[in-house]
């Protein structure tokens, strides 16, 4: 019965009846009595459903064919589901034919009744800590040296073109064949990629490169590519998947890039992303194998930032992984900084990965906190020579020049007003009373983009 009692509550049953024989059971296993068909008519009866007895007596008398607890309580769960999608499915189709009733409300409750039963509707009992303190608990194995232990989750961010895929497949690589990864210790097992983003092709050449520079002769068995580019896919069917596969010594699954399993959820939503991300660690709960995820930055330059906060989107990017990896420009060329927030490990000192195609390197010698500062000022691509150039000899109204400069160079208002002060502070245009601009100089040639 507890065994049962982890996945299935009196809900689960459609039969009135049946509800009312799951709650004598669950009554009598709370009260350490014994089960059977005595204790249990006794039980309907002292709860005004002795005529529910009818359906026991059809069960002894005619038992069924598989024993099996685990059979009979994925019967009943699947059956619960397919209810609730079916009415929860009538019910918003009702709505969505009735203009005068609140779309938005419905669709959050559908969405709450379907995220409920994929987690099978049901939460754990709780523990006893006198109980859990006599418990023996092993500490999971460290699937990456002071860096990622199994069956947890890591996500791994950083700037657009910072090289995170082939970071990814170099773990990849190195955890399915059992040598270092940025000089620490590996646990060799099983690596699935699911890769959703690079043509077949690319995925292999990339592999092969990565292999070849590790100087590893790749074996069967260890590597398994998924490749789903072209596929709309999303993180339930992921999970689903995987567990239907049954992978044997699975280590490590690794899903690049992650956003796109989005499918028109919003990164920027905590609620989202939760949802997304409890499909990744239920990975990890199907198979033991831990899970990590390549991600991005926001856009522009993150270096002021803490580095679990320089990835896009939700906050919950950078609270609910296990171990959150980053990797920041560095000052120096092809060099970045790559950091390390860890829930289940002591601290890590940040270090410096060197960029020689395929593969990183671990930089010694170079301080990884001279990360790559933001440009002072406004961007190259606006200097107040550049906008000069395009400002009639006549010259323009500030206004008016600022739109013709929006019009050819693309600039925005506030960033044509603060180049526009530095090149009448530099002497290059003179400005009257009206706020007419004039370049002081015949400009000899015309902006060109």
């Amino acid at each position: 019965i507890e065994q049962a009692r982890e996945s299935i509550q009196a809900e689960a049953f459609f039969d009135p009846q049946h509800r009312a024989v799951w709650n004598a059971l669950c009554l009598l296993s709370d009260a350490h009595a014994p089960i059977a068909a005595d204790t249990l008519a006794a039980a309907l009866r002292d709860a005004g459903e002795g005529e529910a007895f009818a359906i026991v007596s059809r069960l002894i008398d005619n038992p069924p064919e598989s024993p099996s607890i685990e059979f009979h309580r994925g019967r009943v769960v699947d059956s619960w589901k397919r209810r609730v999608a079916f009415q929860t499915a009538m019910q918003l189709a009702l709505v969505a034919r009735d203009s005068n009733r609140p779309i938005d409300i419905e669709l959050a409750a559908a969405a709450d009744a379907i995220r409920w039963q994929a987690g099978n509707g049901r939460l754990p009992n709780f523990e006893d800590i006198g109980t859990l303190a006599d418990e023996q608990l092993p500490t999971p194995p460290a699937l990456i040296e002071g860096l990622l232990r199994q069956g947890e989750k890591a996500v791994l961010g950083g700037a657009s073109k910072t090289f995170k895929s082939w970071l990814c497949l170099d773990m990849a690589v190195c955890v399915s064949h059992g040598i270092s990864w940025l000089g620490r210790g590996v646990s060799p097992g099983v690596v699935l990629l699911a890769n959703l983003e690079l043509p077949r092709w690319c995925i292999r050449k990339r592999i092969l490169d990565v292999a070849s520079a590790r100087g590893v002769r790749l074996e069967y068995g260890r590597l398994l590519v998924w490749n789903l580019r072209g596929q709309v896919v999303s993180a339930a069917q992921l999970r689903a998947e995987i567990a239907r596969r049954s992978i044997p010594d699975l280590r490590l699954v690794i899903i690049d890039p992650a956003y796109k399993l989005l499918l028109g959820r919003d990164e920027n939503s905590a609620g989202d992303i939760a949802n997304l991300l409890g499909h990744f660690e239920g990975i990890t709960k199907d198979t033991g194998a831990s899970v990590l995820l390549p991600t991005h930055f926001a856009k522009g330059n993150a270096s002021g930032k803490e580095s679990q906060d320089r990835i896009s989107g939700s906050g919950v990017f950078a609270r609910d992984p296990d171990s959150i990896f980053t990797l920041t420009r560095h000052e120096e060329d092809n060099a970045f900084t790559f950091e390390a927030t860890l829930r289940t490990f002591a601290p890590a000192a940040p270090f410096v990965l060197r960029w020689q195609h395929p593969v990183f390197s671990v930089d010694e010698g170079l301080d990884p906190a001279r990360l790559k500062k933001p440009a002072r000022g406004p961007s190259a691509r606006y200097t107040p020579e550049k906008l000069v150039k395009i400002l009639p000899q006549d010259g323009l109204p500030r206004p008016a020049w600022c739109k013709k400069a929006n019009s050819k160079m693309g600039i925005s208002k506030t960033t044509f007003y603060s180049v526009a002060a530095m090149a009448e502070d530099a002497g290059l245009i003179t400005v009257d009373e009206s706020d007419l601009c004039k370049p002081t100089h015949t400009v000899s040639a015309p902006y060109k983009d």
